[in-house]
């Protein structure tokens, strides 16, 4: 992701980038590796795929364009037997 970052940074695109973990640990951890840019403004969101979906479609959210990427696994995530 930071390569993403830092480009979307060094071409100046005014951006929120949201991180979203079901854990709080390693939320945290993600965001303290990221550096401090000037464009880029990077946030947490602790939850659910569902949860994050929940707020995009909520309040002021809805109508930002967003563009939505998954780059973590969620094998692990999946009920048993399924």
């Amino acid at each position: 992701m930071s390569i993403l970052l830092n480009a979307l940074e060094k071409a100046e695109k005014s951006i929120h980038y949201y991180a979203l973990d079901l854990s709080q640990r390693e939320l945290e951890r993600t965001l303290s590796s990221v550096p401090k840019f000037e464009h880029v403004v990077c946030h947490g969101l602790l939850g659910t795929y569902d949860d994050g979906l929940e707020w995009l479609r909520s309040g002021r959210n809805a109508s930002w364009p967003k563009c939505i990427m998954s780059l973590g696994s969620s094998i692990g995530e999946c009920a048993p037997g399924l």
